[in-house]
């Protein structure tokens, strides 16, 4: 199985669980019959970025990665089970075209975020260099997050849990937040990882990766071209094609118009310069735009803080004012016999007209009436006196 020398692959359901480090119950089994059987009807679909290991050129190619599951039983009623690998699969895998990964590992993680982290992570690191990713388009599309995820924050703690599995077993480098993350611009931020330990020196690089790797070239790879493809157009075509290529990605990523295999779309579009969409700004206007609606945001945000203060600082006034004048009359009220302050609360209820019959009413609006009555004409007689 490991050589690749048939198309048939003898299995149990046994041996699967076990690979996988599952229990042994009868839901689990019940899962791996479902999961072997969708294989065989998933249909991969590749667009100028499915490599031919033997012809040493990318196609695209339309595939089953298992064609059939069979299933068949003895005189004595034992089972026994076989896959068979699609045409298309298999020959890539007879011309050598694997990645060994630790299965090990993978299975003894339990967040699946760090498993597919993993599987990415494990094939950039090949040539032994720190490696970065836009995070929006890491965890979105390398990772499967929802796209109902737009927060920066969200996305970070979404793959925290994934990021400290894979610290916590010394795949890669455990470093603080700041050091993992770094602002690139207004709404844009990068994720940065390093293999926790050093590459062994004495290992070859791999036949298509070059000791240096460009800056155009890092940005390709960082969309998922591989290492060989991102040499190839950085040689063939001029950089600003590539960089405004990279930028229309950039634009559909972040209106969430992204293709479904962003690398091999970024292949195509520099290879046959595709024209950008008609709504396309770039990545510089995009920044400009939400630079500006920030600042927008902040005017209208101290604009809103000096009017509260305006407010306070009237009501302020006001209060003290009304203080002021309650004390005024408090004071001259005081001042009376308790004979004269009748007389004079007399005097003031009823020199006011009162059409609506305040008066004499009971309750909170009675009692505001005869107390403004009151307060008018002790305020009249200090004027006058």
């Amino acid at each position: 199985m490991q050589n690749f020398n048939s198309i048939k692959v003898p299995f149990s359901l046994y041996q699967i669980i076990q690979l996988l480090g599952w229990s042994h119950k009868a839901s689990n089994y019940q899962l791996v019959r479902q999961s072997l059987s969708r294989w065989v009807s998933v249909t991969m679909k590749y667009e100028n970025a499915w490599w031919n290991a033997k012809t040493k050129e990318w196609m695209d190619e339309e595939f089953h990665i298992i064609d059939r599951v069979t299933t068949s039983r003895d005189e004595k009623g034992k089972k026994n089970s076989q896959f068979q690998w699609g045409s298309v699969i298999y020959e890539s895998l007879q011309n050598g075209n694997v990645k060994e990964l630790d299965w090990q590992a993978v299975t003894g993680l339990s967040s699946p975020i760090a498993k597919r982290l993993y599987r990415l992570l494990d094939k950039r690191f090949h040539w032994g260099k720190p490696v970065s990713f836009d995070v929006k388009a890491l965890a979105i599309h390398k990772l499967g997050l929802s796209k109902n995820y737009t927060s920066i924050g969200t996305l970070k703690q979404k793959l925290s849990r994934g990021i400290a599995e894979l610290e916590d077993i010394g795949f890669i480098r455990k470093v603080p937040a700041k050091d993992r993350y770094r602002k690139l611009g207004v709404g844009q931020w990068e994720v940065m990882f390093e293999k926790a330990h050093p590459v062994d020196e004495t290992l070859p690089l791999l036949e298509d990766t070059p000791q240096e790797v460009g800056a155009v070239e890092a940005l390709l790879i960082d969309f998922g071209v591989s290492v060989t493809q991102a040499r190839r157009l950085v040689v063939s075509q001029p950089e600003v094609l590539i960089r405004a290529k990279i930028d229309i990605l950039k634009y559909k990523i972040a209106t969430e118009d992204a293709p479904t295999n962003p690398a091999g779309w970024l292949v195509r579009a520099i290879n046959e310069d595709w024209a950008p969409p008609a709504d396309f700004k770039s990545e510089a206007e995009r920044a400009a735009e939400d630079k500006a609606a920030e600042d927008r945001a902040e005017a209208r945000k101290q604009r809103m803080a000096e009017l509260e203060a305006k407010a306070q600082e009237d009501k302020r006034a006001v209060d003290a004012a009304e203080h002021a004048r309650r004390e005024t009359i408090d004071g001259y009220l005081n001042g009376l016999s308790a004979t004269d302050r009748q007389a004079l609360i007399e005097t003031a209820i009823a020199a006011v007209p009162d059409g609506l019959g305040f008066k004499n009413r009971q309750g909170p609006a009675g009692d505001a009436f005869r107390q403004s009555a009151i307060d008018e004409h002790v305020l009249t007689l200090l004027s006058a006196g």
